[in-house]
């Protein structure tokens, strides 16, 4: 499928249509994989769809990488189930009109629309794929009467080449890319803390098997590693001014 046909395909019914095919999907399961996984897997589905139709948006659905951009180093889109974001965004202290909340790879818009429903002073999503960022900016506008943030902005640019706000204070990621590209982000989150030292917190959930690169970084502090369902969820600060000196 070509980029250009992402948004046409989405349609916004993606939803209703995957809830149609859920019980074949699930009898298929069943035999495969037993009652205990098949129901487990029922009441996820069951909830991520709940989730979506209470904000009447659609950020669901697989996308392989190769649809998106031509980096080898970006990852397949596979938006994050909603219990472990809501468990990543638990990890912020939250400071109401001050915090600014930043989305690595923003996809459809979850965990930017997420955060929104929060008292951030700002939210920003940063994705290179056009098509995408038209998903995200439709389902921002139409989850806009539950969203407490009213300044969301959604740049459309390649990660490596984002310029981090100094006033950015929380940073989301899932995942959105690994090897030189991950590497080219962390050197610009550090950066953006030599020009501005300041507290930051990173999110940052990843595969339980893949290498954690912001490990290496000594100028933050691991605050949290949980490993969950196959996934972990890292939380990191950064040292702040007194101590990074």
């Amino acid at each position: 499928m070509p980029v250009t046909s992402l948004v046409n395909d989405h349609a916004w019914g993606t939803t209703a249509a995957r809830l149609a095919g859920l019980p074949a999907r699930l009898v298929r399961r069943l035999v495969s994989r037993g009652l205990l996984d098949t129901v487990g897997r029922a009441g996820f589905l069951t909830y991520e769809s709940y989730r979506e139709w209470r904000l009447g948006i659609d950020t669901g659905g697989f996308i392989h990488r190769h649809q998106l951009t031509s980096n080898p180093a970006s990852v397949d889109y596979d938006p994050i189930g909603y219990r472990t974001l809501d468990r990543a965004l638990r990890q912020v202290k939250l400071i109401p009109g001050q915090d600014v909340f930043l989305d690595y790879g923003c996809g459809k818009g979850r965990p930017l629309i997420t955060a929104a429903m929060r008292s951030f002073a700002k939210v920003i999503g940063v994705e290179i794929s056009q098509p995408l960022c038209q998903i995200a900016r439709e389902n921002v506008r139409r989850a806009g009467a539950r969203l407490r943030c009213s300044e969301i902005e959604i740049v459309q640019v390649a990660a490596e080449q984002y310029s981090i706000p100094d006033t950015v204070s929380a940073i989301f990621m899932f995942n959105p890319f690994t090897g030189s590209l991950l590497d080219a982000v962390v050197r610009n989150i550090s950066q953006s803390l030599q020009r501005r030292p300041r507290q930051l917190t990173i999110l940052y959930v990843l595969p339980v098997q893949a290498s954690d690169r912001f490990r290496q970084c000594d100028w933050l502090r691991q605050k949290h590693d949980q490993a969950t369902q196959g996934l972990r969820l890292v939380v990191y600060e950064s040292l702040g001014k007194s101590e990074s000196e």
